[in-house]
């Protein structure tokens, strides 16, 4: 088939509205324990049945992770609330302790909805 490199230039600023999430907890800052259990706390955007959690590992830039972020739970009610024990991802991988930032994902139709932690959180060793 033929190709045809179609794209405009808006004439003027615009806003892009609608619905968005605001992460509440983990939103930056906090010590999340492995093995105990946290509540995920989030503003949930109106329409959207389902969400995704994942966190990012902070890593130095340059390393090809650095944007790479992995699920913690997927399919989950968009009650605005997840229990969530800071120790495994799916599949029972371990997460080490480190510096994280946490992101919700929803996907409407053609339409990515998301928000990230404001600031990383530490998840830290147990306590023995």
């Amino acid at each position: 088939g033929t190709f045809f490199d179609v794209k405009d230039i808006s004439d003027a600023p615009f806003a892009i509205t609608g619905n968005s999430f605001k992460v509440l907890y983990p939103n930056g800052g906090e010590i999340l324990r492995q093995g105990e259990l946290h509540t995920v706390r989030w503003e949930p955007p109106l329409g959207v049945p389902y969400v995704t959690l994942g966190i990012q590992e902070q890593v130095p830039a340059g390393t090809g992770y650095e944007n790479a972020y992995t699920v913690i739970a997927e399919n989950v009610s968009n009650s605005g609330s997840y229990y969530w024990t800071a120790s495994v991802y799916p599949g029972n991988v371990q997460i080490k302790p480190g510096s994280y930032k946490l992101r919700i994902t929803a996907v409407t139709g053609s339409n990515v909805i998301l928000d990230d932690s404001d600031v990383p959180f530490t998840i830290a060793s147990a306590v023995n």
